[in-house]
């Protein structure tokens, strides 16, 4: 079986202010999840980092801007996250909407739908080839794990 953590960016709805929607998930064999966990938390424990997001990190931003006065710090957080992404047996899918061209096109209000509905088509897609690799006639499913996000309204 294959789980596919997926997590959003920006917000989803007509008149949010964010000009982007974006969906994205990582993908991981069952097999490989505990080290590839084990691994990550090594690199958390490491930066005393509890949640790891690279945006806050590069721009320095939010729980990060301690490294405003250790730049050098930032750059090497940052290439051992990618050095690990590298390293790992993940498959990483993102699905970003350009809201303005959506909702000249749609009339509806959220794009999260839509853009959910073609994240699951390509993560079935990216599935269904990993199984065709193999020798065997096994053919896994995938579970789907959802980021616990706030609402557009709470946000």
């Amino acid at each position: 079986m294959y789980l596919i953590y997926v997590d959003d960016s920006g917000r989803s709805h007509r008149k949010s202010g964010s000009e982007y929607f974006c969906q994205s998930t990582i993908i991981v064999n069952e097999r490989n999840w505990a080290d590839i966990d084990t691994k990550i938390e090594e690199l958390k424990r490491r930066y005393s980092i509890n949640e790891i997001h690279t945006r806050d990190i590069d721009k320095m931003d939010k729980g990060f801007v301690y490294l405003l006065k250790n730049p050098i710090l930032r750059q090497q957080i940052l290439g051992d996250i990618f050095s690990l992404i590298s390293q790992i047996e993940v498959v990483l899918i993102s699905c970003i909407i350009d809201k303005p061209k959506y909702f000249n096109l749609y009339n509806d209000d959220d794009s999260k739908y839509a853009n959910f509905t073609h994240l699951i088509e390509r993560c079935e897609g990216c599935i269904n080839s990993l199984c065709k690799n193999w020798e065997s006639n096994n053919f896994e499913f995938g579970l789907m794990i959802m980021d616990d996000s706030p609402s557009d309204d709470d946000t």
